[in-house]
C-alpha cells in the first residue's frame, strides 16, 4: 500500500510540482500517472522512496512513514519497493 497525505513539493523559484496530493493505492491495484511535461509525474513517483522529499505532507509505504524515516529505515523500505 502507498499512501500520500496532503503532499506538497515546491522547488526553488516557487515552482509547485505537487499541490495537496492525497492518494491511497492498495496492493495489486494498477495506477497510471499521466500528464504533460513538467506536470509533476516524476516528482510524485520519486517521493514514494524519498528520492524527492516533500515540502509538506507525508508518504507511507506499507504503513511505514517514508517521509520521516531514518537512513537505516529508508534503506530497508527502498529494498522492499520494486
Amino acid at each position: 500500500m502507498i499512501n500520500f497525505e496532503q503532499v506538497f513539493k515546491r522547488y526553488p523559484g516557487n515552482m509547485d510540482a505537487l499541490q495537496n496530493i492525497s492518494l491511497k493505492m492498495s496492493a495489486g491495484e494498477l495506477v497510471f500517472v499521466t500528464g504533460s511535461s513538467g506536470a509533476g509525474k516524476s516528482t510524485l513517483l520519486r517521493t514514494i522512496n524519498n528520492l524527492v522529499k516533500p515540502t509538506d505532507g507525508e508518504v507511507f509505504v506499507d504503513n511505514k512513514n517514508v517521509t520521516n524515516a531514518s537512513k537505516k529505515e529508508l534503506k530497508i523500505i527502498r529494498s522492499e519497493i520494486g
